[in-house]
């Protein structure tokens, strides 16, 4: 992932360029190849991260992006072999084919909420149409976020299912089952749509979510909501309408071309 040093705006994770540089300079000093597979980049990308990571990265054998832009950033930035190929993710299509919704009303939140006081009133609001409430962590800030409000979640008799460390079969199986589904995360959505699953997906502009979803046609089924400030209070009547009406519809559930995969694992064979 690489993300920009310099806007103010954004909230920087410099752990993800602190790995660059770790597994970079380590291969190249013990002279291992290094492949880097699944990536892509924040809607903003400076210079100077383009410069360090190009800088930990000059061996690498091959880079595979997630989506066109991507592939033309690294293009312009590192002199490596570039291929789009979709998020590893898309090798368990059959899985979340062969997953069914559960046929009480499931609706699953799963993401970074860390900073929604509003979280406990959405839910509230969907147990009262009668739908079960599923939460999902996926990542250490998702149950940061869970945890702020652990006391209140208990009395609303919510539990947490966390997935931070368990095998991917547990975590498409808690998204493939749901018949809507609310949440900040690019593997969330991107198990929805294998499933067409109805779905609220928190995003910025031009973010890898954002970027995903422009490269999907006709998915009406899946609503992308502006990140800001008071978001839950602000979509409230919209996310309780996708919880209420909210199904798993199989047919109308995205196929992804994983061909391009072949080439990765090709130069990972030839290794």
């Amino acid at each position: 992932m690489l993300f920009d040093l310099g806007d103010p705006g954004t909230r920087i994770d410099l752990q993800n360029i602190a790995n660059f540089f770790k597994f970079g300079f380590l291969a190249e000093e013990y002279r291992r190849p290094v492949f880097v597979i699944g990536v892509g980049h924040q809607n903003l990308v400076s210079r100077a991260a383009c410069d360090f990571v190009g800088r930990a990265l000059r061996s690498a054998r091959l880079f595979a992006t997630r989506d066109k832009e991507t592939s033309d950033l690294v293009k312009r930035s590192f002199r490596v072999p570039v291929v789009t190929a979709p998020d590893l993710s898309v090798v368990f299509q059959d899985q979340i084919a062969s997953t069914e919704a559960k046929k009480e009303r499931l609706v699953t939140v799963c993401g970074d909420f860390r900073e929604d006081n509003d979280l406990p009133d959405l839910l509230a609001g969907v147990q009262t149409i009668g739908a079960r409430v599923q939460l999902v962590a996926q990542a250490n800030e998702d149950m940061t976020g869970f945890e702020k409000h652990r006391s209140i979640l208990q009395e609303m008799k919510l539990s947490i299912v966390d997935c931070r460390e368990s095998q991917p079969a547990e975590f498409i199986t808690r998204i493939a089952q749901s018949n809507a589904l609310i949440t900040t995360r690019f593997h969330a959505l991107k198990i929805a749509l294998m499933a067409g699953i109805e779905t609220g997906v928190f995003c910025m502009s031009r973010d890898k979510r954002a970027r995903l979803l422009a490269e999907i046609s006709n998915c009406p089924w899946v609503r992308a909501l502006p990140t800001s400030d008071g978001r839950l209070k602000e979509n409230r009547n919209l996310l309780l309408s996708i919880a209420a009406q909210g199904r798993r519809e199989p047919a109308r559930a995205v196929q992804f071309d994983t061909s391009s995969l072949k080439i990765v694992k090709e130069a990972l064979c030839a290794v």
